[in-house]
């Protein structure tokens, strides 16, 4: 299956991380449409030509990648990879949670990259049915979380992989339950009584 053809935008303070991260989504078949020095940056360069995908690092001069995600998310959504030399994500509150779909620490190598693309793609994908369900952003991001960790209870107790996890509890609606959220809820109240 061919991937789907992107256009990123890349933030990072670090030219020879700047070129790695051009060279390879290149060769994915993706269009790097920014490379941004900064945060501020960043920001700037989306408010005129908003990308499909961002890819940025947190630890930035001027505005750091979560702030700069943060002004983002004010506006519009977007599917993003946070790449971090630091192996823990101390610095994200519960808030940026809503952003944060998938993040690497560095060094990022080829393969690492092309999973975080999709798998930022299909969780993206999943808040935007959750957008259509809920009629609103602000109420799709909490109900994410909700979503979110009972895909992670199905994943623990079952054994499912996360896509397949989100199939689950598509199945739940399609099978009568009102909604994704009321899946969820449903999964994670079983798993209480259990």
């Amino acid at each position: 299956m061919k991937e789907q053809s992107l256009r990123i935008a890349v933030a990072d303070d670090e030219p020879v991380m700047q070129m790695y991260m051009q060279e390879t989504l290149e060769e994915f078949g993706h269009e790097v449409c920014v490379v941004a020095q900064d945060g501020r940056e960043l920001v700037e360069y989306w408010r005129v030509d908003p990308p499909d995908l961002i890819i940025t690092d947190i630890k930035m001069p001027v505005m750091d990648g979560l702030a700069a995600m943060r002004e983002i998310y004010r506006h519009s959504t977007v599917p993003v990879v946070f790449v971090t030399g630091y192996n823990s994500l101390e610095n994200i509150d519960a808030n940026d949670e809503d952003f944060v779909l998938v993040f690497l620490v560095k060094p990022v190598g080829a393969e690492d990259l092309r999973e975080a693309i999709d798998v930022a793609m299909r969780r993206f994908g999943e808040y935007e049915l959750l957008v259509e369900e809920c009629g609103e952003r602000s109420l799709a991001l909490s109900h994410r979380r909700l979503v979110e960790r009972a895909k992670e209870l199905l994943m623990a107790r079952h054994g499912m992989g996360e896509a397949q996890a989100f199939e689950y509890l598509g199945q739940q609606v399609r099978e009568g339950c009102a909604s994704l959220t009321a899946a969820a809820t449903a999964v994670l109240r079983d798993a209480r009584c259990a």
